[in-house]
């Protein structure tokens, strides 16, 4: 009886055809080995079709070239882009962050590199230029984006009382520019942390 040896050659990982010179693309797994299709269907970024064996064409970036180059908030050219991250050659616009220029500064912040802080009461600033819709601040802070520490004689919301204003003991020119406390405490018939709270008025409630 006679034998005859049969050598079956499968290609290698994320390669596939017939001489095994197609290259895959796939995100996480192998692709067949004869087809190139990848099992999830989901590529690589950059590259995009069921074998993960093309690139993006030109305006297109990301996993299965999904996103757009002209979506991306970028400085200066907008139309192409990187085909894997879409990263932003110059940078991003006012207000925006990320690789690709794609997220909005986070609740917040604003500005360029999203580096700016607001301190609205209860809402949320504009990203880009920082303005509380309402224009009303935290406890501390004033102008319309809420960024400015009150000046040492004011405090409270928007910086709208006066720290000479309080019935302190001891100094009261210059206060703690979000409560206004009296580090002295407070003259007789006055309560509060800064001291404006009439103990008449506080016993008959």
């Amino acid at each position: 009886m006679d034998f005859c040896e049969v050598e079956v050659n499968v290609c290698g990982p994320g390669t596939f055809g017939a001489d095994c010179d197609n290259y895959c693309h796939c995100d996480g797994d192998v692709c067949n080995y004869i087809t190139g299709v990848c099992p999830s269907g989901v590529c690589l970024p950059g590259w995009h079709q069921e074998t993960c064996h093309t690139e993006c064409n030109a305006g297109s970036y990301g996993a299965n070239c999904a996103e757009t180059c002209s979506s991306r908030n970028c400085k200066g050219d907008n139309s192409s882009c990187d085909l894997m991250a879409g990263e932003c050659a110059e940078g991003c616009k006012t207000g925006w962050y990320g690789t690709d220029c794609t997220q909005a500064c986070d609740p917040g912040t604003f500005g360029t590199n999203c580096s700016n802080s607001c301190y609205c009461d209860g809402e949320t600033c504009d990203h880009v230029t920082g303005v509380c819709p309402s224009r009303v601040c935290l406890p501390g802070w004033q102008t319309e984006r809420c960024n400015t520490v009150c000046k040492s004689s004011s405090y409270g919301t928007n910086c709208s009382r006066s720290c000479s204003q309080r019935n302190c003991k001891g100094e009261t020119s210059v206060c703690n520019h979000v409560t206004g406390a009296c580090l002295g405490g407070c003259q007789s018939g006055w309560s509060g942390a800064d001291c404006v709270q009439s103990k008449q008025i506080v016993n008959a409630q």
